[in-house]
């Protein structure tokens, strides 16, 4: 388990975040996505307006560093 995916408890869409801290991860890579309301400097948490689990596995995938 890299991150975690859930239902954003603020409004619609998703939260991504890492689970406990994985380096293999840094959602700040997905800011400039459309779908993408806030992600934050630090990479660790992203809210996103993407509800579909393709498109959220999309963006997952798009934060994995290489």
């Amino acid at each position: 388990v890299h991150a975690l995916i859930y239902p954003d408890r603020r409004g619609e869409g998703y939260g991504l975040t890492t689970y406990e801290d994985c380096p293999r991860l840094n959602f700040s890579l997905i800011e400039s996505e459309n779908d993408v309301r806030f992600a934050h400097k630090r990479g660790f948490v992203a809210k996103v307006e993407a509800t579909d689990p393709a498109r959220l596995k999309e963006l997952t995938a798009l934060a994995v560093v290489n």
